[in-house]
């Protein structure tokens, strides 16, 4: 995919749709870069005043008088179409227009990048990955899509080398980058509305893998289906990976899967692959190649963020750390919102929100949520998130959600779709499984559990869209009653 480069510093970029988290995060940093920066969204919200706080001119509301400071470059997001006012008169006008993840893809030219993309686990993993750079010391750029908690931030402009960017498949977003690593963490079927089948998804990684620059290392996950049959394609092609210098291969008789290239490193559960983990007491046994282990004690629960450090691991080594040197950097990370990110606790019902909307990542945050909190009641409330994925994920929601001993299924979050008829009652109805409750908002599921939890309960929010409202509402309520 051709981008043009950034403009030089000191120029002005407008940004329509900067209050979304990966708009705002990158204009952040181009203000800090020394650029002028301005945006706009559909309404105002705390974001939008953290930017005007932040010296970046900020409007409410899309308009075409916004650039009436004419900017050197206008960026959107993939939402905002041509008939966006302010994108129809830039372009009426020849201001140039780019695409967030053109932007973003020429960002990353300015530093040795490592990408991060899967289904599942790419902001946990890209936030993990910052936060063991800055751990270390090498102090790195990052664009990722969730805020780190401790820094408080998603994007910030590093004196280091490397930069860190969470890389979007939707849309096939990432192949507007050409990064010198890659991690991926899995590649299991979604976005139905952009991909066909599961094989036109796995054909879009594989591209995607192959963007890699010359000399670099791909990590990626050797016991996911998906990835495992982007890993196959990869090995059995023609030139399937940019080669070093030396252009080397190397027998890896512990990746299961013959010749690779020694840019190439797996990692997952499975005993052979390059590296492994499995639970330990209390903690996780990271096993890497020759057989030499590591004790690692998370801060963040759940097989699932085991598997995330262990592929940061991995690409730590990669990059000359220390085994012992990345496990304690790993051991660091605090976590982001809206992953298992505790809201708070009123009259002894703890809440939870989860960023989870796929099968496979609904069922991962139920088990942890049930192992963490085994002697305290689970209410799981779950909003989904665009009616193609239900639809085409239907009887894997009813079986992730059904994990749950106590339900409440939201209507579906519509996002960029409306109803074409694809999701009935009847299919919700199964989603929400016998004895589930149905409720058709954030209102009244608030005013739903208000009325049943008791003091010991946990109530885990799971969902893409408004639903990470209701904890706070939840809470506000019962101190309200308290």
């Amino acid at each position: 995919m051709t981008r043009p480069a950034l403009p030089p510093p000191g120029s002005h970029v407008h940004f329509v749709g900067i209050g979304g988290i990966g708009m705002s995060g990158l204009a952040r940093m181009l203000h800090e870069m020394g650029y002028r920066v301005s945006g706009s969204d559909s309404s105002d919200s705390p974001l939008l005043g953290e930017l005007r706080a932040a010296g970046i001119e900020v409007f409410s509301g899309h308009d075409a008088a916004n650039l009436a400071i004419r900017p050197d470059l206008l960026v959107r997001t993939s939402a905002v179409t041509s008939t966006n006012p302010e994108v129809a008169g830039a372009e009426a006008t020849g201001i140039p227009v780019m695409r967030r993840a053109e932007f973003l893809g020429a960002m990353t030219d300015l530093k040795t990048t490592i990408a991060v993309a899967g289904t599942h686990g790419k902001s946990t993993t890209s936030s993990m990955l910052t936060s063991a750079l800055r751990h270390l010391g090498l102090d790195p750029s990052y664009a990722v899509g969730a805020i780190l908690h401790e820094t408080g931030t998603n994007a910030e402009l590093g004196a280091g080398e490397l930069m860190v960017v969470e890389a979007d498949e939707y849309d096939r977003s990432f192949l507007a980058l050409h990064p010198a690593h890659i991690i991926i963490t899995n590649a299991e079927y979604d976005h139905p509305d952009i991909f066909d089948s599961p094989a036109d998804y796995e054909a879009v990684f594989v591209e995607f893998a192959r963007q890699m620059r010359p000399g670099g290392t791909l990590v990626i996950r050797g016991d996911d289906e998906g990835a495992a049959a982007v890993l196959q394609n990869l090995i059995t092609t023609k030139n399937p990976l940019p080669r070093s210098g030396e252009g080397r291969v190397r027998d890896n008789p512990r990746s299961g899967e013959g010749r690779v290239r020694d840019n190439l490193r797996t990692f997952g559960l499975r005993e052979g692959l390059d590296w492994t983990v499995t639970p330990g007491n209390g903690s996780w046994q990271f096993r890497g190649p020759g057989g030499a282990t590591e004790t690692v004690s998370l801060q963040v629960p759940g097989l699932h963020n085991a598997l995330n450090a262990l592929a940061v691991v991995a690409m730590l080594d990669a990059l000359g750390v220390s085994f012992a040197d990345a496990c304690r950097a790993v051991e660091a990370f605090t976590g982001i919102g809206r992953r298992f990110e505790i809201k708070g606790e009123q009259d002894g019902v703890l809440v939870i929100d989860d960023y989870a909307h796929h099968p496979t990542e609904v069922e991962a945050t139920l088990k942890t949520a049930l192992a963490t909190y085994p002697d305290r009641r689970l209410w799981a409330v779950f909003q989904p998130h665009t009616y193609s994925r239900t639809a085409a994920l239907l009887d894997e929601f009813a079986a992730a959600f059904a994990l749950a001993p106590n339900r409440v299924l939201l209507d579906v979050y519509g996002a960029r779709e409306v109803n074409d008829g694809s999701v009935t009652d009847e299919d919700m109805r199964r989603i929400a499984g016998e004895g589930g409750q149905r409720a058709k908002d954030v209102a009244s599921a608030t005013s739903l559990l208000a009325g049943q939890v008791d003091p010991g309960d946990v109530v885990l929010t799971m969902g893409a869209g408004d639903i990470t409202n209701l904890g706070p509402r939840l809470l506000e309520r019962l101190e309200s009653w308290s």
